[in-house]
C-alpha cells in the first residue's frame, strides 16, 4: 500500500494485515492487483500512486463497448475506480470499519459476507458499510440489516439503529445507493438527474427508493444516503428537492461525493413544507462527516469514444 499523508505508518501496516487476513478470510478467490498508475492531481501537481485491484467479472467495464461506431454513453460501458475496479486504500478503511463496528456480522453474517465477495455486489456492499461510520454512538448489538419497513413492500431497507439524540431514542432507517450514473454524467457532460416514479416510457421505475420506505413514526428517522461521483451542481440539488417534495416517506437525503472538491462533497436536504424542525436538529446531531483520508480517495475512470470522433479529430 502506498504511503498517504492521511495515515500514519503505524495505521498503515495496521491496515495491511486487516487486508491480507479479510481477502483471505472472504475467500476473495478473484481478487488480484492492478499495475500502480502515476496520478497527477490537476490543481496541485502532487503526484500519487494508484493502487487498484479487481474483483472478478464485474457488470461495468469499457470492453462492454463492442461497436466502436454505435457507443452508448452510459455507466455500464465505462471502466475504471468504482466500477471494474476497487481502490486498495479505500477497501482497507471499509474493512477496519467493519471490524470496530460491526464485528458479529463480519464474522457471522454469510449474506453480507458472500456480497463483500460477489463481483456484482462487492463494491455497492463496502458502500453501504462505510456509510455506518457516518453516525456518532453506533452499537452493533441493536443493528437491523435488510430491515422492511414498508409493509406493502418486499424491499428492504439496509440498515436501521436506534441512537439516543438529545435525550430521545431514535430510530434510523438508512437506505443506501451508490449513484454510478453519475460517472457517466461527468464523463458525458450530461445534466444530472436523480430518481423519478415513473421512466421516461411511462412505467413505474422499480429502482426508486421511495417504494422501500413508509411514512416515519415520531421517534423515526427515514434516510436515504447518497455516494455521487461527481460536482454537486445546483441541478442535482433541484432534483433531490424535488424528489423530497413529491413524497413524505423520506426525511432527508444525504449526500457524499468525493470527487467534489468545490463544495466539500457532503451536502443534506430536507423536504419543504413540512415541520420537521426536530429531525432535522436530530439528524444533524446524529451525523458524523467525512473525515481527511475520506476526502483523499482518487479515483480513475475510463469512458469509451466513438470512432468517428476520433477520426473526425484526426482531420
Amino acid at each position: 500500500m502506498y504511503l498517504t499523508k492521511a495515515l500514519s505508518e503505524e495505521t498503515i501496516a495496521r491496515r495491511a494485515a486487516i487486508l491480507a487476513e479479510d481477502i483471505a478470510r472472504i475467500d476473495m478467490s478473484d481478487f488480484a492487483f492492478c499495475s500502480l498508475e502515476p496520478i497527477t492531481r490537476p490543481d496541485t501537481g502532487e503526484e500519487y500512486l494508484l493502487v487498484e485491484y479487481t474483483f472478478g467479472a464485474a457488470p461495468f467495464g469499457i470492453n462492454n463497448a463492442k461497436n466502436p461506431f454505435d457507443l452508448r454513453p452510459t455507466v455500464h460501458q465505462m471502466g475504471g475506480s468504482g466500477l471494474d475496479r476497487g481502490e486498495l486504500l479505500y477497501l482497507s478503511r471499509v474493512f477496519e470499519i467493519a471490524r470496530k463496528l460491526i464485528p458479529d456480522h463480519r464474522s457471522g453474517d454469510k449474506k453480507l459476507l458472500a456480497a463483500v465477495g460477489s463481483p456484482t455486489w462487492h463494491l455497492a456492499t463496502l458502500n453501504e458499510i462505510w456509510w455506518l461510520a457516518r453516525w456518532h454512538d453506533f452499537e452493533e448489538k441493536e443493528l437491523t440489516r435488510e430491515y422492511r419497513q414498508n409493509p406493502q413492500s418486499v424491499k428492504t431497507i439496509d440498515w436501521r439503529f436506534p441512537l439516543n439524540v438529545f435525550g430521545k431514542r431514535w430510530f434510523f432507517n438508512v437506505e443506501v445507493k451508490d449513484r454510478l450514473a453519475s460517472m457517466s454524467d461527468r464523463s458525458y457532460n450530461r445534466r444530472h438527474a436523480f430518481y423519478r416514479s415513473l421512466r421516461g416510457d411511462g412505467s413505474e421505475d422499480v429502482t426508486d427508493p421511495r417504494l422501500k420506505f413508509c411514512k416515519s413514526g415520531d421517534d423515526e428517522i427515514n434516510v436515504l444516503a447518497i455516494t455521487w461521483y461527481d460536482q454537486i451542481s445546483s441541478d442535482l440539488e433541484t432534483e433531490i428537492q424535488r424528489f423530497l417534495d413529491e413524497s413524505d416517506v423520506i426525511d432527508v437525503v444525504a449526500v457524499w461525493a468525493p470527487g467534489d472538491r468545490i463544495r466539500g462533497g457532503w451536502i443534506r436536504l430536507f423536504p419543504r413544507g413540512t415541520e420537521l424542525s426536530e429531525k432535522r436538529r436530530v439528524f444533524n446531531r446524529a451525523l458524523r462527516a467525512p473525515d481527511a483520508e475520506d476526502q483523499t480517495r482518487i479515483m480513475r475512470n475510463l469512458c469509451p469514444v466513438p470512432l468517428a470522433t476520433i477520426l473526425n479529430t484526426a482531420r
